[in-house]
């Protein structure tokens, strides 16, 4: 949800987007703000979504939800659109849980690759995309600075909402098993984070992942996140600007 303020942000100080890199619940508010242009309209979907709301336990094979509640609410978001209507072009990124490999969707089913791109191995159900199982693009890209490079970006704004990294003395396997998952995705976040010519890094301390009564304070503290860059990112847009200028300029004079 911190996304959300760290939009505003960019939002406000007009900012332009060429191209939006969207993983996991990143590609659930990209998707949204790409479709509709409509933060306010984003923000609410925010403040309304519940934990029940995309949690439908069971204990099939492969995971303990079905799913189909997560689907359900990304379908609420889409409205059975596609990557064509996206008015800022959305690159969703997944993974291939069968070969480890990055999957990059920017064509297809809309709602069924941001399903895919959110279905956390173990909680969700892997999404069968053609011959393949699909799962999170965070097991790899939790912050996909990468991909954006791949796909031509020149300049990366990063935003890093982190992980829930707790200090206390876990109890029980799942505690043990949440935890690691914690710390190995704050350090991914954290590396990935710094390849990008601007991160922003969203302070959301003992706010865990499932902690959707918490989506104001989260949508808040992204914000505060976005304020505190602002000098640099007006900076460095600054010079990529003259650069830019200059290397025209020099084209000219050939």
């Amino acid at each position: 949800m911190a996304h959300i303020g760290v939009l505003k942000v960019l939002e406000r100080e007009k900012i332009p987007f060429d191209l939006i890199v969207g993983s996991s619940m990143g590609s659930i508010i990209g998707a949204a703000y790409s479709l509709d242009g409509n933060l306010q309209k984003t923000e609410k979907m925010a403040l309304r979504t519940s934990f029940h709301d995309i949690m439908d336990i069971a204990f099939p094979k492969l995971a303990i939800n079905r799913g189909e509640k997560l689907r359900q609410m990304v379908e609420k978001i889409v409205q059975g659109r596609s990557f064509k209507d996206l008015k800022i072009p959305l690159a969703v990124v997944a993974t291939d849980i069968g070969n480890g490999k990055t999957v990059i969707y920017q064509s297809g089913d809309l709602t069924q690759a941001i399903t895919a791109s959110c279905s956390i191995p173990i909680i969700y159900n892997p999404v069968k995309i053609g011959n393949r199982l699909i799962v999170d693009g965070g097991i790899k890209n939790t912050v996909p600075v990468a991909v954006a490079k791949e796909l031509g970006a020149t300049f990366t704004i990063a935003s890093n909402v982190g992980f829930c990294v707790r200090n206390f003395t876990p109890s029980n396997i799942f505690q043990i098993l949440m935890q690691f998952y914690q710390i190995q995705g704050q350090a991914l976040s954290d590396y990935q984070s710094m390849d990008a010519d601007i991160a922003i890094n969203s302070e959301l301390g003992e706010i865990d992942q499932m902690a959707f009564g918490r989506a104001e304070e989260c949508i808040k503290r992204g914000e505060e996140a976005a304020e505190r860059t602002l000098g640099r990112l007006k900076k460095r847009t600054l010079q990529k600007l003259k650069k830019k200028i200059l290397r025209r300029s020099k084209s000219k004079l050939r």
